[in-house]
């Protein structure tokens, strides 16, 4: 072995020199420093050189001949430089008996290699075989990014706020085209009619349809309000589901161009919101005595006029107790009554409160008292 010019025939020897080589070269070595083949010595006519570098157990060490990874022996420098001398020249001797091995091995890699730039060469020119899988990948990631992006902008759509206020609308089961019905499921297609009635009852929206005669003037809104509204925190499998749909562009312009018509013709169809009433005027009588004037709040009067009870309930339960009172205002006997005046109206409507003839009224002081 030759070590810093001087040829050494014993092992304890040349053991020695190959430390005091190695704590040379890890003189001053920073904490995160790491010196690269450094050259320290031949070994039967193979360079041996040394990369050292700060580990996690302190300073370590490997040794290599020929520049060749799969001839390398790691340790730490402590052992290297401390440790048995006569040891750490047989460790690399090892290497060296280990050479037909190794031969063998760089043989077999090199053939291994050869037979896969033949494969690689034979596929120049042809699709790539997994080619579906990637485009089915790419349009995954694409749905989540956009399911994602609408769930980020949902608030930008407002429903029923007092900047634009909305009244409850319900589309027909009809608006949607046999094409976008057909490749839904079952869960798929119930999820959709709820996220587009939420766009129908937008406040937004409705403003847009009022303000707008054309359909393709109201597009501009309307299809930002489906696209956000089409993301949901709540269900983002379906979300995905239906963005994937929505990459097939002749599919989504269908969906779009249906749902977008079906919006603007039910909302026109209603009072505008925007009148700031809370009874509609009384329409001229058509239908005889029996038709009763329609009286709807708003969102924002039932929260206005009735603070309580709008507190106490959700949005959907005011949405449902407006139609009700709605429906029971539109009841001829009632209507009369009411526009007569009847005092007697407001208590027969008092809950728990039942009049019975004959019956003579309790003492006040006994009022509520059950035996």
């Amino acid at each position: 072995m030759t070590v810093a010019g001087h040829h050494l025939d014993k092992r304890p020897d040349a053991g020695r020199a190959l430390q005091h080589a190695l704590t040379a070269a890890s003189a001053g070595l920073g904490s995160t420093e790491q010196r690269d083949r450094v050259p320290l010595a031949t070994l039967g006519g193979f360079d041996v050189t040394a990369t050292i570098w700060n580990g996690r157990d302190g300073v370590l060490v490997s040794l290599t001949v020929n520049n060749d990874s799969g001839m390398t022996t790691q340790l730490s420098l402590t052992d290297a430089t401390a440790g048995d001398a006569t040891g750490l020249i047989r460790r690399l001797e090892h290497h060296l008996a280990s050479l037909e091995t190794r031969r063998g091995q760089l043989v077999a890699n090199i053939a291994g290699q050869r037979k896969k730039i033949e494969r690689a060469r034979a596929q120049l020119g042809q699709p790539f075989a997994r080619h579906d899988e990637l485009v089915s990948t790419r349009r995954r990631m694409w749905a989540v990014s956009a399911a994602v992006d609408a769930i980020a902008d949902l608030d930008s759509v407002p429903v029923s706020t007092a900047t634009a206020p909305a009244v409850p609308v319900t589309l027909d089961d009809t608006w949607m085209p046999d094409q976008i019905r057909d490749s839904l499921t079952d869960d798929n297609h119930a999820w959709l009619d709820a996220r587009i009635d939420r766009v129908a009852n937008a406040g937004t929206v409705q403003a847009a349809a009022h303000a707008q005669d054309d359909v393709a003037a109201f597009a501009a809104t309307f299809d930002r309000a489906l696209t956000t509204m089409l993301g949901d925190p709540n269900e983002p499998n379906l979300s995905v589901a239906i963005f994937l749909r929505c990459d097939d562009p002749d599919w989504r312009a269908s969906l779009f161009n249906a749902a977008r018509q079906a919006v603007h013709n039910t909302v026109r169809a209603t009072p505008d919101p925007t009148a700031g009433t809370a009874t509609a005027s009384p329409r001229p009588d058509r239908s005889g005595p029996s038709e009763a004037p329609r009286v709807l709040l708003t969102d924002d009067e039932i929260r206005t006029r009735v603070p309580a009870l709008a507190a106490a309930l959700t949005r959907d339960e005011r949405i449902w107790l407006n139609q009700a009172t709605t429906r029971l205002c539109t009841k001829p006997d009632l209507s009369a009554a009411a526009q007569a005046g009847h005092g007697s109206l407001h208590t027969d409507l008092q809950p728990g409160h039942h009049r019975t003839a004959g019956r003579r009224p309790r003492p006040a002081g006994r009022a509520g008292r059950r035996r």
